[in-house]
């Protein structure tokens, strides 16, 4: 369980980012703000960052006193919107949010330079796949190569390549390879492994993976 941060009211002027960034949701309620133009409500902020009513509404209100998000009223509803001239925002959270966007499409980029060439296709799975993982997770991914000789380039480019998505990320790289016979072998017994990867697996080279086990069935 991840908790708030004691000190986060303590020394502001020193150290703010302790309290905007004091609590998780905190985390989310400004994620939820940074794409609205026109301001959102609490029920709004709640229903987009996934954090429940009450948190939201406490973490707007420790929010509003640093400066970082503003409240508009109208009428009995309250309208709340980010803050875009605050310093933190402008210098830090805007740019930090915008890196956040690229995280995902940075691994991409590491795993399609290492296969483009060798690889017939790729895809992600498991918990990242089903957006489910955590920081601990392994990054999933399953390669298909034409011929069994191409396994052997394929695998170490991709040690290459788990090095520097774990340098760069944190990302720990966990590769499964099989030629395209082989996988169409499994996937026709109906292996569920097999069956389950052609179903979450999220595409990032060559075709998807339905289309290669269609061609195995016609």
């Amino acid at each position: 369980m991840v908790r708030p941060l004691r000190a986060r009211d303590k020394h502001y002027a020193a150290y703010p980012l302790n309290t905007t960034f004091g609590s998780p949701s905190h985390i989310a309620i400004l994620r939820a703000l940074k794409d609205s133009a026109l301001g959102s409500t609490g029920r709004e902020i709640a229903r987009r960052s996934g954090v429940t009513r009450p948190a939201v509404m406490n973490g707007l209100a420790i929010l509003e006193s640093t400066g970082v998000v503003r409240r508009q009223f109208a009428g009995r509803t309250h309208v709340f919107h980010l803050n875009r001239e605050h310093w933190l925002i402008r210098k830090g959270l805007l740019p930090l949010f915008e890196a956040e966007k690229d995280f995902r499409e940075r691994a991409r980029l590491h795993l399609v330079r290492a296969v483009h060439r060798h690889a017939l296709a790729g895809v992600i799975f498991g918990s990242t796949a089903r957006e489910e993982e955590t920081s601990a997770s392994d990054f999933d991914v399953c390669i298909l190569v034409e011929k069994k000789k191409d396994k052997e380039i394929v695998r170490r480019r991709l040690d290459d390549a788990s090095e520097s998505l774990k340098k760069e990320l944190g990302l720990t790289l966990a590769p499964l390879l099989f030629t395209r016979a082989e996988f169409q072998r499994q996937h026709r017994k109906g292996e569920s492994f097999f069956v389950n990867i052609v179903l979450e697996g999220k595409r990032f080279h060559g075709p998807e993976l339905k289309e290669i086990v269609r061609d195995s069935a016609d």
